[in-house]
């Protein structure tokens, strides 16, 4: 999201003059959008994975299998 023209010091000064239920409130608001940010982002790595193993360019492994490759 861009910034509006608030910095973050501004920002948190305007948290400051909310009542506590309000800063509760935006605290819980802000959580879930972290949230599906977080969900939305796993998504769509999960769909590149899928393409790229539906493409060939990866094979099944299993973790000792992972391990050995990236310690070498």
């Amino acid at each position: 999201m861009p910034n509006q023209g608030l910095s973050f010091g501004d920002t948190l000064d305007a948290i400051e003059q909310l009542s506590k239920d309000e800063q509760e409130d935006l605290l819980e608001i802000v959580r879930h959008r972290v949230a599906e940010r977080n969900r939305t982002r796993l998504i769509a790595e999960v769909r590149e994975a899928e393409q790229e193993y539906a493409a060939g360019k990866c094979a099944p492994a299993s973790p000792d299998e992972i391990l050995k490759e990236i310690l070498g």
